[in-house]
């Protein structure tokens, strides 16, 4: 479990077009790369590890409600020292068990199936190639939505 002492609460969030290097990164700060389809935070824990999670229709999916954001599914870290596991909703951290590496395997395994059924029902079964033209799509819609969160600031 983690030293939840250091761990955030409350996490912020940036919407930018690169993502920042490691060094600059912020605690408690979700940095949103709409090009890129794809979030950066340091680990809520307070280790200090850099996680990164794919923006994707089988990975992981951002809400901006006009103030905050979250991300769902759950962030698990399992493959780090601090092992956490949380969810970001609505700008706020809450914290969950650690899951089992069984558990973690099995649920690999059927985020592999999940991605692989998707992709079918696409019409492609060339998954990675499938996965760009979606990705192209999605990256023309969400630069229009970056474009006008810009202009309001």
């Amino acid at each position: 479990m983690p030293d939840i002492s250091r761990a955030a609460s409350v996490f912020g969030h940036r919407f930018v077009s690169e993502v920042p290097p490691y060094r600059h990164l912020e605690p408690s700060t979700l940095y949103v790369c709409i090009e890129y389809a794809t979030t950066v935070h340091l680990c809520a824990c307070g280790c200090g590890h850099e996680v990164v999670n794919a923006l994707s229709p089988t990975d992981w999916r951002i809400t901006f409600d006009g103030e905050t954001v979250s991300l769902s599914p759950s962030v698990n870290n399992s493959s780090l020292a601090c092992a956490s596991h949380y969810w970001i909703n609505q700008g706020q951290v809450l914290w969950c068990e650690t899951v089992p590496t069984a558990r973690v395997e099995a649920l690999r395994a059927a985020d592999r199936r999940a991605k692989q059924r998707f992709y079918e029902d696409a019409g492609d079964h060339d998954p990675e190639a499938n996965r760009a033209s979606h990705q192209n799509k999605r990256v023309n819609r969400l630069s229009r939505i970056w474009r006008l969160l810009r202009q309001r600031n």
